[in-house]
């Protein structure tokens, strides 16, 4: 039997060093986790949702970004709902009832102000030349401002016989035109405007009596996000 040199008994022990470093390896990675768990707390809740959307983004990238929209038109909505409350608690504190009206949904957001409130009859010029309660729908608005996609304003009028078609158009038209260039005059930009005159072609009540015909003049703002 041949007797092992020194020198292969030194290379067969070189060769099995690779072991202890890789054992010192795996025990240093150890300690590692073990210090970064111990300084760390886990939220099941949160870990849970986290893994749910990657696993549905991996296996449905379509139906992730739905969901991303729907999230987001959620807190769009919620925003347009705050915004009707807000209006209507300004109407509530200035004793308005009587000539603002609001509506809100999650889509948008109406505000109807008699014509009795901002014009002079038969005139699209504001009483005195100014308006506090457009001034204060104006400041609530631009809180809101970004979740806006559009503002539409329109003028309505009342169906009186004998009245001039041609005034009622242009009344409706310019009295919207005039609410528009206030907004924008007092800081609102212009970019999500536009302006529609509707004459007496689209009534709130019935234009037979004088209680309906003056529900039928008015300004309506149209708010969608």
């Amino acid at each position: 039997m041949r007797k092992r040199s020194s020198y292969e008994e030194e290379e067969k022990g070189n060769n099995d060093r690779w072991l202890l470093t890789y054992s010192d390896m795996i025990t240093l990675l150890l300690a590692l986790f073990i210090i970064m768990y111990s300084m760390s707390t886990i939220n099941a809740a949160k870990f849970k949702a986290v893994a749910e959307n990657m696993g549905q983004a991996l296996n449905n990238p379509k139906a992730a970004e739905t969901s991303a929209k729907t999230n987001k038109a959620k807190h769009q909505a919620t925003d347009m709902q705050k915004l009707a409350k807000e209006v209507n608690n300004y109407i509530k504190k200035n004793n308005l009832q009587a000539q603002v009206e609001v509506t809100g949904t999650e889509s948008y957001v109406k505000i109807d102000l008699k014509d009795s409130l901002l014009f002079i009859p038969d005139s699209e010029q504001l009483i005195n030349g100014n308006s506090e309660v457009l001034l204060g729908l104006k400041d609530l608005m631009l809180e809101y401002y970004s979740q806006f996609t559009h503002i539409l304003i329109r003028g309505h009028t009342a169906f009186v016989p004998g009245t001039n078609e041609q005034f009622s158009w242009e009344l409706s038209s310019n009295r919207a035109l005039t609410v528009v260039n206030y907004l924008t005059a007092n800081g609102m930009a212009a970019d999500k405007f536009s302006i529609e005159g509707c004459s007496h072609y689209s009534p709130a009540a019935n234009n037979d009596t004088e209680e309906g015909r003056a529900k039928n003049r008015r300004v309506e703002l149209y708010i969608t996000k």
